[in-house]
């Protein structure tokens, strides 16, 4: 796991304090099995303490003894949780110390890891998710059905050539952007907030960044859950 952009945090107290977030927020737990390709979601049962972890395995093909028995015979019993409390981002490496019934238990070993961030989580859409926006400019020219570069709860950004690119100033607004998310269709406002180049492998496109202005409470929840459970799923990859 690459803790240098982490900070450790130590002391048993504070410890105990981040990881009964996870049980209070009830946040999903991604869950890997260090050296192997085992990934899976849970949540918080209990929280004993600053050692000791009950979880509850959620949607997966592994059963907790199924997970207690691959885990022997692969002699890998070291498991990566991560989790999100608020705007902080916590990893911790664990060890499996029983399944039972209705889940796992784990053992944390300190330090913790946390990683402050300071904006929303931003994402680029999957195929699994509906996401397009229309920019209508004042001049009666429209921007039609973009799909977004990416996403967050605060904005998004819209991949354009250099031609398209300049239509868009920095500061501009837009008091008519038709935005879709899912399910959500809604009317936004939203300001240029930058514009940068990014290189193909043929060409260079503009990327140019939006700031929404008071996005819909329902809208931002969704795009914060979609962008919270794919970023989750990219660092069960990693760690």
């Amino acid at each position: 796991m690459n803790v240098a952009k982490f900070t450790p945090i130590d002391n048993e107290k504070i410890v105990e304090r981040y990881l009964r977030y996870m049980d209070d927020l009830k946040a999903p737990v991604l869950c890997a099995v260090r050296e192997t390709d085992i990934r899976f979601e849970t949540t918080a049962i209990r929280v004993v303490d600053h050692r000791i972890l009950h979880l509850r395995m959620m949607n997966s093909v592994l059963s907790p003894t199924s997970l207690r028995d691959r885990t022997e015979a692969t002699k890998s019993q070291r498991i990566d949780v991560s989790y999100h409390a608020h705007d902080i981002l916590i990893f911790a490496a664990t060890k499996l110390v029983k399944a039972h019934k209705d889940g796992i238990s784990l053992e944390v070993e300190r330090p913790i890891y946390k990683l402050q961030r300071r904006e929303h989580l931003r994402v680029k859409p999957e195929r699994d998710i509906v996401c397009r926006a229309t920019l209508a400019f004042p001049e009666e020219k429209r921007f039609e059905d973009h799909t977004p570069y990416d996403v967050s709860a605060g904005g998004f950004s819209l991949l354009v050539t250099q031609a398209e690119a300049e239509a868009f100033r920095i500061g501009q607004e837009f008091k008519l952007v038709s935005f879709r998310f899912g399910p959500n269709e809604v009317m936004l406002q939203a300001t240029v907030k930058n514009k940068v180049p990014i290189k193909g492998p043929r060409k260079v496109s503009i990327k140019v960044g939006f700031l929404v202005k008071a996005m819909p409470a329902a809208l931002e929840r969704e795009i914060s859950r979609y962008a919270y459970l794919s970023t989750q799923k990219i660092l069960g990859r990693r760690i």
